[in-house]
């Protein structure tokens, strides 16, 4: 207890966000082919004494946390158990946060379980509070991510099957990122997140502009898809399987500090640097479609959030993006960053930071290119869209 309430006082002191996880279930028995849980994939799940989880999250409130990354690996999978772990955390003025729903091909299970963990938070007030020094539970949510995550990784039902990834289908994902976003509508909460993964093998370039619907179903600005990360005891690193579904891949870095583009570590990380390979193309899709997806990742939330709403009446969204990229491309202000991003993906050059772009993060410096031409994308996509 003494150490867990050291950790809190030294975030502080160092101007740190206050980070404790907390888990109730070990085990996962799926074996999906990117995952390198040693020892906890295609295992039974061991689960924790109710007490004693009850008994952790006591403590750590006591020593001053009022939120904790649940990291179980399928919330759901024991039904009445996690609800009841989530019921008594927040009656007790405790989040538990970035929850990953439980694997499952169930549509009707899954609606369940978000609608059960509904019942339990209620409505929240229309202002929350934010006092210095402490905060209600509601305003809370304005900081962690407390609705359940949605486990999507790919709407490409190619992808999950020889990723080894047990889902539900390509459809019924989409009516659970309807259903999740009309329930925190209704309910007044932040959507959550959404787990996608880019360019997974199997997909290809019009799945990628597929997965813009459930973007834009969730209305889910701060998503983007996770780079596909080739972890080294990963079956997705063998050597028979990239030959086999023809992988190619590329080297890149990323900084710690610039994880989420701002350096809020101070020191701690200064100069750790995470190498990893990520895709550049395999059977499904080209190297050129790889970098149109890398650059649309990071574009089309805003180019969603900021247009799309004055023209939906007048395409879906995947037509929508794809048309904003056929214009993007041909801008005189793409040609630089397409040569950095040309240059990301070059095996044949020393590796770069997978997250930087034009000397700063890789949104920012997006985002910043499409506010300078925005007068000229609008212009070009409306008359695109218009005229088909």
């Amino acid at each position: 207890f003494d150490y867990i309430k050291e950790t809190l006082e030294y975030a502080k002191a160092n101007k740190m966000e206050p980070f404790m996880i907390i888990e109730t279930t070990r085990g996962c028995p799926y074996k999906c082919v990117y995952c390198e849980w040693g020892g906890g994939t295609g295992t039974k799940i061991i689960k924790k004494d109710m007490e004693l989880v009850k008994r952790d999250i006591m403590a750590l409130k006591r020593a001053g946390y009022r939120d904790a990354y649940l990291t179980d690996a399928n919330f759901g999978a024991f039904e009445d158990r996690d609800i009841e772990i989530f019921r008594f955390a927040w009656h007790n003025n405790f989040n538990l946060t970035d929850i990953s729903t439980m694997k499952s091909k169930s549509l009707e299970r899954r609606k369940r379980l978000i609608d059960r963990w509904f019942e339990i938070v209620g409505y929240g007030p229309e202002k929350h509070s934010k006092a210095e020094g402490g905060t209600d539970m509601w305003g809370e949510t304005e900081y962690v991510s407390v609705v359940p995550t949605v486990s999507i990784q790919s709407i490409s039902d190619e992808a999950m099957k020889i990723s080894k990834r047990v889902d539900l289908s390509c459809e019924d994902k989409l009516e659970l990122s309807r259903h999740i976003e009309k329930r925190c509508r209704e309910e007044g909460f932040p959507v959550p997140a959404l787990e996608l993964i880019l360019a997974m093998p199997g997909s290809t370039l019009q799945d990628f502009y597929d997965e813009v619907e459930v973007i834009w179903n969730f209305k889910a600005w701060s998503s983007f898809r996770h780079d596909y990360m080739f972890l080294p005891d990963s079956e997705l690193n063998a050597k028979e399987y990239k030959e086999q579904h023809k992988i190619k891949t590329v080297e890149v870095f990323s900084d710690i500090v610039d994880e989420d583009g701002i350096d809020n570590w101070k020191t701690l990380y200064k100069n750790k640097k995470t190498h990893f390979n990520t895709m550049l193309s395999c059977y499904s899709y080209t190297e050129e479609d790889m970098k149109e997806m890398w650059f649309m990742n990071n574009a089309a939330n805003y180019l969603l959030q900021n247009f799309y709403t004055g023209i939906q009446d007048y395409c879906k969204p995947q037509d929508f993006a794809k048309e904003c990229f056929n214009v993007i491309s041909k801008l005189d202000d793409y040609k630089p960053l397409k040569e950095e991003i040309d240059d990301i993906f070059n095996p044949d050059t020393p590796p770069r930071s997978i997250r930087k772009l034009g000397g700063q993060f890789r949104v920012v410096t997006i985002e910043d290119m499409l506010k300078k031409n925005m007068p000229i994308i609008k212009s070009e996509v409306m008359s695109r869209i218009l005229n088909k």
